[in-house]
C-alpha cells in the first residue's frame, strides 16, 4: 500500500529487480505471473494562493432608483419641512436633506426655530436654483446646469454638497476663454472652488492676452494672493 499523493508520471518507494529464477518459481501452470496491486488514489486538493476565489454573487442595481427618488419631489403626502422663498413654497424631506448634506443636518438636528416650525426662509438662492439643488440631493443630477451653474456652485458650497460643486467646477472649466477668465478666476477664489481656481491659472498663464483686460488689472490690484499664485505659475509655465 502506498500512501500519499502522486502526480502523474512520478513515483515512491524503491525499485524492486529480481533474478529471472526467482520469478520463474512463481509462474503458474501456463506461464503466466499474476501481479496484485493495491492502490489507494487521492483527488487532486489544490491549496494556497493558487486555489480560485469564490464566485461573488451579482448585485444588480434598480435602474429605476433616482427615478423614485425624484418623484418625491413632487409627492407632497409625506413631506415634513417648507421652504419658503419669496411667494414660493417649496416642500421636502428632512431624512433625505440630512444624509446628503450636514449643513442640513446639523439644521434639523439641534434646538433651532427650523426644526420646531418645521419652515425654513431662504433669502439668498432663487427659487429655481433651490429646486435644482434639491434635484441633486434627491437624485444626484440635475437639468439646468448650463443656465445657472455659478449659482448652484453657490448654493453647493452653502450646503456642503461637494459632488455638486465638483460637477460646477467642471463645467465651469470648459467654459473658460480670453474674456471670462478673469472673472472666473474671482469667482472661483470667492466660493473657495480651488479646482476651478486652478483651472482659471493654468488658462491665464497660457493666454497672456487675459492680463490685457480691464477686469485682469481690477483682480489683481484688490486680490494680491491671486496675483502671488498668477506669477508662480507663469514661472512654471514659462
Amino acid at each position: 500500500t502506498c500512501f500519499g499523493a502522486l502526480k502523474a508520471g512520478t513515483r515512491i518507494g524503491d525499485s524492486m529487480m529480481h533474478h529471472r529464477s526467482t520469478v520463474n518459481s512463481h509462474l503458474g501452470s501456463s506461464d503466466t505471473l499474476i501481479l496484485t496491486f493495491k492502490l489507494t488514489l487521492i483527488e487532486e486538493v489544490v491549496t494556497g494562493s493558487s486555489a480560485p476565489e469564490p464566485e461573488q454573487p451579482t448585485l444588480q442595481v434598480d435602474a429605476h432608483v433616482n427615478e423614485h427618488y425624484g418623484n418625491l419631489l413632487t409627492y407632497i403626502k409625506f413631506s415634513d419641512v417648507t421652504f419658503d422663498i419669496g411667494e414660493e413654497h417649496i416642500l421636502a424631506h428632512k431624512a433625505i436633506l440630512t444624509v446628503r448634506s450636514p449643513v442640513f443636518a446639523a439644521m434639523f438636528e439641534h434646538d433651532m426655530q427650523e426644526t420646531k416650525e418645521n419652515k425654513v426662509k431662504i433669502t439668498d438662492i432663487r427659487a429655481e436654483v433651490f429646486r435644482e439643488v434639491l434635484r441633486f440631493i434627491y437624485t444626484g443630477s440635475v437639468q439646468a446646469m448650463e443656465q445657472m451653474a455659478d449659482d448652484l456652485l453657490i448654493a453647493a458650497e452653502k450646503y456642503a454638497l461637494d459632488a455638486l460643486k465638483t460637477m460646477c467646477e467642471k463645467h465651469l472649466a470648459k467654459k473658460l476663454s480670453v474674456e471670462t477668465a478673469t472673472a472666473t478666476l474671482h469667482f472661483a477664489d470667492t466660493y473657495n472652488a480651488n479646482q476651478l481656481k486652478k483651472e482659471a491659472i493654468d488658462f491665464i498663464s497660457k493666454h497672456l492676452k487675459v492680463m490685457k483686460t480691464t477686469d485682469w488689472a481690477s483682480v489683481i490690484a484688490t486680490n494680491p494672493e491671486v496675483a502671488a499664485e498668477m506669477i508662480a505659475q507663469m514661472a512654471k509655465v514659462n
